[in-house]
């Protein structure tokens, strides 16, 4: 009766050192999948930090607002500024679209998938 219940005890610790050994390899194994999904953000963190040196505020001096719309009148001048803007803008949501995906996914629901 002994060495059954030795065999049985010592078949109880295998089986948990396997669950245990099991359970560390899928937490490496989501530890990676998260560490890829860091790098592609600070990618595209640093696709931003580059589009907004190519656009840095020191090269176009804060406007005289008053003698660009006398200059321009009202309707070019706006015009001007919407342009600028959304050339600025859409660059950046090309660079976010690029490195993101369409619906925000909490990193917990990105793990529930895999």
């Amino acid at each position: 009766m002994g060495d059954t219940t030795q065999i049985h005890a010592k078949g109880k610790v295998a089986s948990q050192m396997l669950e245990d050994l099991a359970s560390a390899v899928d937490m490496k194994n989501k530890n990676k999948e998260l560490q890829s999904r860091v790098d592609v953000l600070e990618n595209c963190l640093h696709q931003i930090k580059n589009w907004c040196k190519a656009y840095p505020l020191d090269i176009a001096p804060e406007p005289d607002l008053i003698a660009d719309r006398k200059l321009l009148g009202d309707g070019e001048f706006s015009c001007l500024n919407i342009s600028a803007m959304r050339h600025v803008t859409n660059g950046i949501q090309e660079i976010i679209n690029g490195c993101l995906p369409d619906q925000p996914i909490s990193i917990e629901e990105e793990l529930a998938r895999r």
